[in-house]
């Protein structure tokens, strides 16, 4: 009998003093280490070629008549009616045209495919075909 007595004793113990332990051992906590944010800091990684760049290289290395398969570069207009239907499915408006061709920036095309993926356009071109690949799966 008084062991059973002893044991709820001891059980009701533990569950009343918890709230004071915890609390005592979060005070500790805080005054042994000052509050400081953790900042993670960015790794600095060796600066590497442009991935087109890579990638072209290793076509190159891979194709023997390389400099005779390969298209020669092709003009600002060519350039903007391709993409353009490549990544929305539509041709660019006058607007747009008249816009990119007056641009001097040298990055203009690199620029253009950026603004180009991040468009909702892009988005709802492409979204028929990822539905179709995920319901093959």
């Amino acid at each position: 009998m008084f062991r059973a007595n002893m044991r709820v004793y001891v059980l009701l113990l533990i569950v009343f003093s918890r709230p004071l332990i915890s609390a005592s051992v979060e005070a500790a906590d805080r005054s042994q280490f000052p509050e400081a944010p953790l900042i993670a800091n960015k790794p600095i990684l060796p600066a590497e070629p442009p991935l087109h760049e890579s990638i072209d290289r290793l076509i190159q290395n891979r194709t023997a008549d390389y400099a005779k398969l390969a298209s020669p570069l092709s003009n600002d207009a060519e350039f903007l009616r391709r993409i353009y239907l490549d990544l929305t499915g539509r041709i660019p408006t006058i607007e747009q045209t008249r816009t990119f061709l007056k641009d001097q920036r040298t990055n203009k095309r690199a620029i253009l495919i950026d603004q180009l993926l991040n468009s909702p356009e892009y988005a709802r071109f492409v979204a028929p075909g990822c539905d179709a690949d995920a319901a093959d799966e």
